[in-house]
């Protein structure tokens, strides 16, 4: 029974404590609902009020409250920001009371002296509001995470750049329709981005004051506003100036911590023999990833930890940028090099008899590319290998022509090659009539790199087009053409010569004149020989048969532009029908050039010049018309 009794009054115990802790606990609920009304709060600033999620901390008990007397929080909160103090309030319902108090308004005026160069508490905001506008630097308009550091000013909000386009209306004719009249074109309703943008719930909370108002106290009310108006923007102006003064010093301190850990990374790549390479890596600004690298460029101080994840990661990338340096630099220094043996063979050859095939710049261009040859020995060692190259190159390209000859004439030797009618065309251009040694500068034999993919000429851009082309010489494109070869023949048998004996020289010396017979439009087509495979190659034409009219058709002969066809045969230079002068002037040594006229007939002087192989029309006269 002893033992029924003692675990009754057990039970109730257990019961009465329960109930004694429930009864706390309301108590506690009650008494914190109750200190949220009872301290004065500042009002709320509408959508400046609301706080984005990365800002919202958990808030509970200050143990700090509990054992420090309220005097020395007080005289610590001397010493912060008003930044510091409205974060400072969200972290616990207790600080929250104190900041939030009126009697606080001393803590936040001290605050603000703390920060220099902050202009004074507008007229139409409180301290908290003030601070809030100052140093809460996300979007009021969309509360988005990203940092923003654009503030309206006017409205007294934080906004992204592209945010006022989106909430904001625009101060148009429309938004100052809405707007009553007594007001609608005078300087109350604040605006921003240069006047662009209106705010509706300024612009509404105005309307309803206005409207609130006796007619006889509009007048005064909207005096009231220009005025108030005209402060809020002087005040703008001071704020905007502080907080790009603040913005610049954050840049710059951002900037040096950047500097100092970049040169704190140098220098451990130095211990490991990699810092140079990374110093030139920074001064090849367009490749600088060095700079840049999310690793590098950030504004914290470098520590082992930090390091040693990053060693093996910027050792990789500055190795692969080595490896591509050097492959740079040996392509630049090639390119170099390449132009300046062009420039030189350039020069050799305009000393070259042409009547022998001579091949491109590009045959020199497999020399080793290891070394660095100055201008000096570049010559030199080009006069020395030339020409031995060329004693190998030519006999084995006059074979490929010869062959393609012999598709024909199986019987044909090389002299075989300078008769008149060893005709050859090209496939390519459609040329019909090449000669020997004409096709060795023709373009379409040489090939470019890109169409060969050479790897001995990929480090300059070589084309066809260029004069003299670049590209190694080929035969592709060359057929034999057996109609212009029987067409010749008809000429040469008309100039009364053998068709087995005649070359290309002779048929250029006996100059022959030429009717086309085939072409009647608006007269007679004469032309002399090197111009008749041009267009009239397979024409029936007449030569050299025109009896005492012969003289009337020469007569209207011109004499060509070209400056191109006759080359000089003692120096080998292009230099047109300027033979004389040229003869004159430069060969007065040789027998009889300084007693030679002015000018006259070419044919006079037949052994100090020859046709220019590159012509591709190497004649003295031009085609024309003659009506009888």
């Amino acid at each position: 029974m002893q033992e029924s009794t003692e675990a009754m009054t057990t039970d109730s115990h257990k019961r009465q404590r329960k109930k004694d802790s429930e009864t706390n606990k309301r108590s506690a609920k009650q008494a914190r609902k109750g200190s949220k009304t009872s301290a004065p709060k500042y009002n709320s600033m509408s959508i400046r009020q609301r706080i984005p999620k990365q800002s919202r901390k958990v808030r509970g008990k200050l143990g700090l409250l509990e054992d420090v007397p309220l005097e020395v929080i007080l005289e610590i909160f001397r010493y912060l920001e008003p930044g510091d103090l409205l974060r400072l309030a969200r972290i616990s319902q207790e600080l929250r009371d104190i900041l939030m108090s009126k009697t606080s308004e001393s803590i936040w005026y001290t605050a603000r002296g703390n920060v220099e160069g902050l202009p004074p508490l507008p007229t139409d905001l409180n301290e908290p509001q003030y601070a809030h506008l100052l140093f809460e630097p996300y979007c009021h308009a969309s509360l988005c995470e990203r940092r923003c550091d654009d503030v309206l000013w006017n409205f007294r909000m934080r906004s992204c750049t592209k945010c006022p386009i989106k909430c904001l209306p625009l101060n148009d004719d429309a938004f100052k329709q809405d707007q009553p009249s007594e007001y609608r074109h005078r300087a109350v309703l604040p605006t921003e981005y240069l006047d662009k943008h209106g705010n509706w719930e300024i612009a509404t909370r105005y309307k309803k004051e206005f409207y609130a108002l006796k007619d006889e106290e509009r007048g005064a009310w909207i005096d009231r506003k220009e005025k108030e108006y005209e402060e809020i923007r002087t005040h703008s102006i001071k704020c905007r100036r502080w907080l790009n003064a603040k913005l610049g010093e954050r840049t710059y301190k951002l900037i040096q911590l950047r500097n100092e850990r970049k040169e704190a990374i140098l220098q451990r790549l130095e211990q490991i023999g990699w810092r140079t390479e990374a110093e030139t890596m920074v001064k090849d600004y367009y490749r600088d990833t060095f700079t840049n690298h999310k690793l590098v460029s950030q504004p914290k101080k470098l520590t082992d930890h930090a390091w040693s994840c990053m060693e093996i990661v910027l050792v990789r990338m500055l190795s692969d940028y080595h490896a591509e340096r050097s492959v740079r630099q040996r392509d630049e220094a090639l390119k170099s090099r390449y132009g300046l043996l062009f420039n030189l063979f350039l020069q050799i050859e305009s000393e070259t008899d042409l009547r022998d095939p001579f091949p491109a710049a590009a045959l020199v261009w497999d020399t080793p590319n290891d070394e660095w040859l100055d201008d000096s020995l570049c010559k030199s060692k080009l006069l020395e290998y030339l020409p031995s190259i060329i004693r190998e190159w030519r006999p084995a390209k006059i074979q490929e022509v010869l062959e393609i000859l012999r598709k024909s004439r199986p019987s044909a030797t090389v002299s075989d090659l300078h008769l008149a009618t060893s005709v050859f065309a090209c496939s390519s251009c459609k040329v019909k009539v090449l000669h020997y040694p004409q096709m060795f500068y023709h373009r379409c034999c040489h090939q470019s790199s890109q169409s060969r993919n050479d790897k001995s000429l990929e480090n300059y851009v070589l084309s066809k087009w260029y004069d003299p082309p670049l590209g190694l010489w080929m035969s592709n494109t060359l057929v034999y053409n057996d109609k212009g070869s029987q067409d010749i023949t008809k000429i040469i048998k008309a100039c009364n010569l053998d068709p087995k004996t005649t070359t290309a020289a002779d048929l250029h010396l006996a100059n022959p004149l030429i009717e086309c017979l085939s072409c009647k439009f608006y007269g007679r087509h004469f032309m002399r020989w090197p111009y008749l495979p041009i267009q009239h190659m397979g024409h029936h034409f007449r030569v050299n048969s025109f009896g005492a009219e012969k003289a009337q058709i020469l007569e209207k002969e011109i004499p060509t532009r070209n400056q191109q066809v006759i080359c000089c045969s003692h120096c080998h230079n292009v230099v047109g029908p300027e033979i004389f002068s040229h003869l004159k002037k430069k060969h007065s040594d040789v027998a009889g050039m300084d007693t030679l006229p002015a000018s006259g007939d070419f044919l006079q002087i037949r052994e100090h010049w020859y046709w220019n192989p590159r012509a591709v029309e190497p004649s003295l006269y031009r085609p024309f018309l003659y009506i009888a």
